[in-house]
């Protein structure tokens, strides 16, 4: 049983997520209980894929070798942390059954529940969560918090308790950050402690080869470097994996 998986747009075939995988716009990365993905774009954007979840790339369309002209990704269910990079704030955007999340420079977690009940909990920037009828709610760092649920309007969780019970529920990266390579942690200090272990060290910028602290976190770490938007379509989805570790 694979722990990460590629689900191909075109031969809609199963791969399992090796070293120097090619994944294309429209292909869904899967994760099974064993399974983390952390994904490293060419403008910066870090994004990790958490044990069963689901992922899928709609659109990453690049204006240079540094920025994205639109970065799209429809998270299907599951746990998910975004770190936004270089690309402009209009340029990102998130997907969920029940919401759509628009990002201001920021730090956040996401769960998409087996119903589609969205939540997202802001550690550092602020982001927009809509509805589909077009009710929004700002959310803005401090370890804010919003949901979506079906067919209702985001709802601000401003209770402490609610909260709290809601992190220990659905984001298991603020139960704990040690699965995550360093580059990929946040500061938690403005979120309840659970009663765990105390917030990791923000080492963004710190994830190189040469970093002992990259060098010593969790395998499959994937490089995503797609073609700039003047070359051809079919290029324009494709990216180079360069995981170290292995999914058996």
């Amino acid at each position: 049983m694979p722990d990460a998986r590629r689900i191909s747009a075109k031969a809609e075939v199963d791969i399992v997520i090796v070293r120097g995988t090619a994944v294309q716009e429209g292909d869904r990365i899967a994760t099974d209980a064993a399974g983390l993905v952390h994904l490293i774009f060419s403008d910066q954007t870090k994004l990790v894929v958490g044990p069963r979840s689901s992922l899928l790339i709609e659109s990453y369309l690049l204006r240079s070798s540094s920025t994205a002209n639109n970065f799209t990704v429809r998270a299907l269910g599951g746990s998910f942390r975004m770190i936004t990079g270089n690309s402009e704030k209009r340029a990102y955007r998130i997907n969920t059954p029940t919401a759509t999340i628009g990002v201001r420079g920021t730090e956040f977690d996401m769960s998409v529940e087996p119903n589609g009940a969205t939540r997202v909990v802001v550690f550092s920037g602020a982001t927009d969560i809509c509805t589909y009828d077009g009710f929004c709610q700002i959310l803005r760092g401090g370890c804010a918090m919003a949901q979506a649920a079906p067919r209702q309007d985001v709802e601000l969780l401003e209770d402490e308790s609610v909260r709290e019970e809601q992190l220990r529920a659905n984001f298991p990266f603020v139960k704990t950050q040690n699965p995550l390579r360093a580059d990929f942690q946040v500061s938690l200090d403005d979120c309840p402690t659970l009663g765990l272990q105390p917030s990791a060290p923000t080492q963004r910028r710190a994830g190189t080869d040469t970093d002992p602290a990259a060098l010593a976190s969790p395998p499959l770490v994937q490089r995503v470097g797609l073609f700039p938007s003047q070359e051809e379509p079919e290029d324009r989805g494709v990216v180079e994996l360069t995981n170290s570790g292995s999914a058996n």
